[in-house]
């Protein structure tokens, strides 16, 4: 009978960082269509792209560079379809 432990590593579940910078924006632009920007936290954005209030500043020096980002991206993707 063969005693061998046979481990192997689960798949990584690490996101990278342009995708997950990607993940704040996609999660913080319907939050600030619907509420507007003084109508937003960033724990509601944190919380609803999954990730933690200090990875967010760590993508985003402040909530206005956050919004900021939100605008050129949007912009940047109606763009695409004209």
């Amino acid at each position: 009978m063969d005693t061998t432990l046979h481990l192997t590593a689960p798949p990584s579940t690490r996101v990278s960082s342009k995708k997950r910078y990607r993940m704040i924006i996609e999660a913080a632009a319907p939050l600030f269509a619907q509420n507007g920007f003084f109508g937003t936290t960033t724990k509601e954005i944190a919380n609803a792209a999954s990730v933690s209030e200090a990875l967010l500043y760590h993508h985003f020096r402040s909530k206005a560079a956050l919004y900021r980002a939100v605008q050129v991206t949007v912009c940047a993707n109606l763009e695409k379809t004209v």
